[in-house]
């Protein structure tokens, strides 16, 4: 598997924005997100990214879970549009 979540959990403000009991993504799939803005599209890349914690569960990339690990990074590249990382 390259990336899988479990359990994972973002709020803010007490609104659940991410809520994944179980996702898998192996090696050569491709997904897609859609939904409307607001739906915790962004929210997820941020926290795929280590850019923001989870209030709980877990994010694997390549059996190393991204919040506790930085080895992870050197095989990962993301391109964000300006203003992604600053509200």
């Amino acid at each position: 598997m390259i990336i899988e979540i479990k359990d994972l959990k973002k709020a803010y403000a007490g609104r659940t924005v991410v809520n994944i009991d179980q996702l898998s993504i192996n090696a050569g799939e491709t997904i897609g997100l859609v939904g409307n803005n607001g739906a915790g599209k962004t929210t997820l890349f941020r926290l795929l990214l280590d850019f923001i914690r989870a209030n709980k569960g877990t994010i694997f990339s390549k059996t190393e879970n991204v919040s506790n690990s930085e080895h992870w990074k050197d095989y990962t590249a993301s391109d964000m549009e300006e203003g992604f990382l600053y509200s």
